[in-house]
């Protein structure tokens, strides 16, 4: 009678074992399938070119996303740090002119996690310019030698013109600068190497050679 208990429970015994190994074997199966079928990357937040209205003054801006298959997505347009708009779609309408840009970011939500990436800087917000006679290099020396101009009341100039200076043991990036080192003495004055237009005739961007430069100055003076 006990040899018979005996036998009947290693079989049982070995019965369950084999339904373990099996269940075991066929979870490993289905989740090396799924990490095959469904395979998840970084996201990765994409923008279109922006769109201007005219008439409603204000801007459309399409964003997109790539790597998020399966998620649900929320597209975020920030203002500093204060959310404006939010999305699932990433079309923004009626986006205020701002000079200094947005911000957006995507959060993609799975089963398991959600992911939000790096908040994007979105730049151009600018109100496009009406066209302008065009300024000449030679007209426009003659107005830095003189400091009379300023970029905040000059329409030839981009509101983002880029400044670069050759030939000089300093290194300037802005018009205001240049003013002040033609006031302070340490230029007398600079020559206009070369001006870059946009369709409008604005300037984007100009080289500058500084001319009768004097020493460096100590770090002890403010220049700025």
């Amino acid at each position: 009678m006990n040899k018979m208990v005996f036998s009947l429970f290693n079989k049982v015994a070995g019965v369950s074992t084999l339904l373990i190994i099996l269940c075991l074997y066929g979870c490993k199966e289905k989740t090396l399938e799924q990490v095959v079928v469904t395979p998840r990357g970084t996201p990765l937040l994409i923008k279109d070119t922006l769109v201007y209205d005219e008439v409603a003054q204000s801007f459309t801006l399409q964003l997109h996303a790539d790597s998020v298959a399966d998620a649900k997505l929320t597209f975020r347009l920030y203002d500093g740090d204060s959310l404006i708009m939010e999305n699932s779609d990433g079309l923004f309408q009626g986006v205020s002119p701002m000079e200094e840009g947005y911000y957006v970011e995507l959060q993609a939500e799975w089963n398991d996690t959600t992911i939000v990436t790096p908040q994007l800087h979105v730049s151009n917000f600018v109100v496009p310019r009406e066209p302008v006679e065009q300024l000449s290099a030679d007209e426009l020396q003659q107005l830095i030698n003189q400091k009379k101009v300023r970029l905040s009341d000059n329409p030839h100039f981009a509101q983002d013109v880029k400044v670069s200076v050759v030939e000089s043991q300093y290194s300037l990036t802005s018009l205001a600068e240049v003013i002040q080192y033609i006031e302070l003495g340490v230029w007398k004055s600079v020559e206009v190497k070369d001006v870059t237009y946009d369709e409008n005739n604005i300037i984007t961007s100009f080289v500058l050679k500084p001319i009768g430069e004097a020493s460096p100055i100590d770090e002890d003076d403010d220049l700025y």
